[in-house]
């Protein structure tokens, strides 16, 4: 272990920061769903596995920089050099799950906008694209550990026996796969909000947020441009780096962009429109539902916190007065009893 120097610093500072950035996000997510919305679900447990998964791949990172990683390979001492390998390559193993979890995370936060009582196309979509997802990441973790026997071939290259195949062409493909989903996702609001019984502002929140998460699409192309040109490069301590970097910064994306639409509720708290005696409901309802419930004479869930707390004191003034008035006329004929 030669220690953290030159672009191996800022490396592990970004990675760290970006961490911090996630669990901030999830703990406020966690905050309002479990706390003032009181429903927390699938896709909020999904964005902690992410934070989770995300902390190893960071940890991992951390041990490669310092084994040389970000210093270029003719300053970095040779018995450093299969530690670094070694971290790495699990490291690129570990990210590929977690990037299973963040989409499914965001794809489990849109199956919440659609009915959940019949198979609708958008529920069948959805499904669709978290199960291509795993399939095809877990197809590209399988094939980096299977690749080589025994497994210290696949980062140990004094071993003279050959590995299998080239494990580029399962990464290109889980890079393009997970691309496409990513843009797909963040399409797919526009269309199943368009005609959703929602307030306007509500439904721009919720589509805007989650658009956002067509970024991590962006870092992935940026990523899936030097896949061949990092594993070719006789120089992988230094130029590593790349890659590594837009894999933390699409994770960051996902886990910011599929947060942002659930804060509302806390936001409301923030601003003390919402106490903590009338909890929230969650703002984001099924497709139908609004319709339902205003043909029953119900408040909606999406009802905006503060209009419901404005209908509730206009409910209670008047109960009160009521009151007064039956008192009053109780006492008027008190009187006159007695008179």
């Amino acid at each position: 272990m030669i220690g953290i120097k030159n672009r191996g610093v800022m490396m592990v500072a970004i990675f760290w920061v970006e961490v911090a950035i996630c669990y901030v996000f999830a703990a406020l997510r966690y905050y309002t769903r479990a706390r003032i919305v009181r429903k927390a679900g699938v896709d909020d447990w999904l964005v902690i596995v992410s934070c989770l998964l995300f902390t190893i791949y960071a940890t991992l990172i951390t041990l490669c920089c310092q084994h040389g990683m970000g210093q270029h390979l003719l300053h970095v001492p040779p018995e450093n050099y299969l530690p670094f390998a070694k971290y790495h390559f699990f490291a690129l193993d570990i990210i590929a799950i977690t990037a299973i979890a963040t989409k499914a995370a965001v794809a489990a936060f849109l199956l919440r906008l659609v009915p959940s009582t019949v198979a609708t196309w958008e529920r069948i979509f959805l499904w669709t694209c978290i199960a291509t997802m795993a399939i095809v990441s877990t197809m590209s973790v399988l094939a980096a550990l299977l690749r080589c026997t025994p497994i210290e071939l696949a980062w140990d290259p004094l071993q003279r026996h050959p590995c299998r195949f080239d494990i580029r062409h399962f990464v290109k493909l889980a890079g393009a796969w997970t691309t496409i989903e990513d843009f797909v996702l963040a399409i797919f609001p526009w269309l199943v909000l368009w005609n959703m019984q929602m307030r306007r502002k509500e439904r721009l929140l919720v589509a805007i947020g989650l658009s956002l998460g067509g970024l991590g699409g962006i870092c992935n192309i940026f990523r899936a441009v030097h896949i061949d040109d990092l594993s070719d490069s006789p120089d992988k301590t230094y130029d590593m780096l790349q890659l590594d970097l837009w894999s933390a910064t699409e994770i960051t994306f996902s886990v910011v962009c599929c947060t942002i639409p659930v804060l509302r509720p806390l936001y409301m708290r923030v601003l003390g429109q919402l106490s903590e005696s009338n909890p929230s409901d969650d703002f984001i309802p099924c497709a139908g539902q609004r319709a339902d419930h205003q043909q029953k004479g119900f408040s909606t869930l999406n009802d905006d916190p503060a209009t419901r707390l404005d209908e509730e004191a206009s409910i209670t003034i008047a109960r009160t007065h009521e009151t007064t008035n039956s008192i009053s006329k109780d006492v008027e004929r008190d009187v006159e009893a007695k008179g």
